[in-house]
């Protein structure tokens, strides 16, 4: 099975360099579109509902502090196990979402029911270790 990894590296090294929250929220709707399609995701690894959208806290401390992420940022921590059909659905989901910023994409994930329901109860500028499903 492939991991957050294999599709973060995927994503980057196909769009080029890439804003934390770009790739933080392509990384979730590659999983929810998966979830949707198949009902398997394509890797285990949880999303957090944070104050600023899903993030995928192992993800999160591979980028930690970084605005920008470049290409191959992640190779070394891939087990090359994305199959042609998932690279063509992680390359749909590029193409559905190509033109938007990483705010664009947070206000979409909060308008989303996994996430209103993942937020229930949480102040709002505060982080929530629950999980979007």
């Amino acid at each position: 099975m492939a991991n957050v990894f294999d599709v973060a590296d995927f994503i980057v090294n196909e769009r080029g360099e890439t804003t934390a929250w770009q790739l933080q929220k392509l990384c979730y709707y590659c999983k929810a579109w998966s979830l949707a399609i198949e009902g398997d995701p394509f890797f285990i690894e949880p999303f957090e509902a944070w104050k600023d959208g899903p993030v995928c806290r192992p993800l999160y401390m591979q980028h930690k502090g970084a605005r920008m992420i470049p290409r191959h940022h992640f190779s070394s921590l891939c087990t090359h196990q994305i199959s042609e059909y998932q690279e063509a659905m992680i390359r749909s989901v590029m193409y559905r979402y190509r033109d938007k910023t990483g705010e664009e994409l947070r206000d979409m994930t909060h308008s989303e029911q996994p996430w209103i329901e993942a937020r229930a109860g949480v102040a709002e500028g505060e982080n929530s270790r629950s999980e979007e499903r």
